[in-house]
């Protein structure tokens, strides 16, 4: 049975570990960061850098976002992950959204599926990411993207 000191235990207990993944989160970050520049400063820029999606902050410091993020994950995000897991492999439109509604990506469209597409489009156009149209409602990442 709950009780409330049990309650208030659990709820600190899980704001300290929500305050832990904040700043591995922001570590990691970081690292990224560091090591794109490290790559561009030797290497050359690579496709891969381009798929960072850590959203850009406004002059206030608050997060800019396109939309609202419904799920426990931005859209984006979940579509970037579900074509590196995949790699080199082509996905049907409706399996992108499937991976990314178990990842907990949420849509309140009716049509889930033009809105993963748009966002594929978004991603393209606007960050640069190297997916690839393979066929009507079809969409792979190249390994060479994710090899560099």
């Amino acid at each position: 049975m709950l009780n409330e000191k049990g309650v208030r235990d659990q709820l600190a207990s899980v704001r300290e570990a929500l305050c832990k993944l904040d700043a591995e989160r922001e570590a990691l970050r970081g690292i990224e960061a560091s090591l794109s520049r490290w790559l561009d400063l030797h290497a050359g820029p690579t496709d891969n850098a381009q798929l960072s999606l850590v959203p850009a902050k406004t002059s206030n410091g608050s997060i800019r976002r396109r939309g609202m993020v419904h799920g426990s994950i931005p859209l984006a995000e979940a579509i970037v992950k579900a074509l590196t897991a995949k790699a080199g492999s082509t996905m049907e439109t409706r399996e992108i959204l499937a991976a990314a509604q178990a990842m907990g990506a949420k849509t309140t469209s009716k049509s889930p599926e033009k809105v993963v597409e748009w966002t594929i489009y978004d991603l393209q156009k606007k960050q640069k990411a190297p997916i690839e149209r393979d066929g009507p409602h079809r969409y792979r990442l190249p390994l060479r993207a994710i090899d560099d």
